[in-house]
């Protein structure tokens, strides 16, 4: 008959069995996974680059139509605005 020592030991024999066999599984169905993350960062790295220039490129397009603005209402003899 097995004492109680002896069904301990098996546990964590076959327990530390099961996790290398998972790990391995786990291994092998994760690395898929970690090429599409890969791919997935690059392609928010390009996205965030192209939203950055676009939002320089219509900072300055809005900031020559304000400065426009401004020398045509002078022009005209608007009052100026309260806001900014």
């Amino acid at each position: 008959m097995l004492t109680k020592t002896d069904l301990k030991s098996i546990e964590k024999v076959i327990d530390n069995r099961l996790d290398v066999k998972l790990d391995q599984k786990l291994d092998l169905k994760l690395k898929p996974m970690h090429n599409d993350i890969k791919i997935i960062k690059k392609d928010v790295k390009r996205i965030q680059k192209d939203l950055a220039r676009t939002s320089n490129f219509l900072d300055r397009e809005n900031l020559k139509t304000v400065k426009r603005v401004k020398i045509i209402e002078e022009h005209l003899g608007f009052p100026a605005p309260s806001i900014i």
